[in-house]
Parts: structure tokens; C-alpha cells; sequence
């Protein structure tokens, strides 16, 4: 599921392995509902993802992690266009 897009509306991908596994792509963008709308989408996302997470299978992918104070970098690099995956700021 592709949830809004980064750094422009045109992205790559391999329909060969997403028609090999049968699968799908499912977009949409929370921006333009209400908040009505976007508070249920939220629960009833973490009603499914959350499981998943807390038992393994779901696991987020983190391209780096940086302390607070290195916040502008961590903009600088995601504004790269080169990050994949999470930017983690830690106290």
C-alpha cells in the first residue's frame, strides 16, 4: 500500500515480482479527507498492522537513526532523495 508520496508523483516499480506473487498496489492519500475520515483509516490500520508488529513479522525499515540535536542533517539528508526507509530522531 503506497500512503502519499516523497519527492514528486512518479516512482519505480517491478511488475514482473508483483505479478509473480499475485499481488497488488493499493494508493491513496489521507491529505484531502476529513478528520473523521482519517482518524477511522488510522485505527483500522493499527487494528491490523499492530499485531504484526508487536509480534515480529512487521518490522519498519530504518535507513539511519540521529540524536535531536543533528535534526537538520537528518532533513538535509532526507531532502537528498537518497534515504530509504525511517529517519529516527532520539532524545
Amino acid at each position: 500500500m503506497i500512503i502519499g508520496l516523497q519527492k514528486g508523483a512518479k516512482g519505480e516499480i517491478h511488475l514482473g515480482k508483483l505479478l509473480s506473487k499475485r499481488a497488488r498496489v493499493t494508493g491513496t492519500t489521507l491529505r484531502s479527507r476529513s478528520v473523521s475520515e482519517k482518524t477511522a483509516i488510522i485505527a483500522e490500520a493499527s487494528a491490523c498492522a499492530l499485531p504484526w508488529y508487536e509480534s515480529g513479522k512487521l518490522k519498519p525499515i530504518v535507513h539511519a537513526e540521529y540524536p535531536l540535536d543533528e535534526a537538520a542533517q537528518a532533513h538535509r539528508d532526507l531532502d537528498s532523495g537518497q534515504v530509504f526507509g525511517k529517519l529516527i530522531l532520539r532524545p
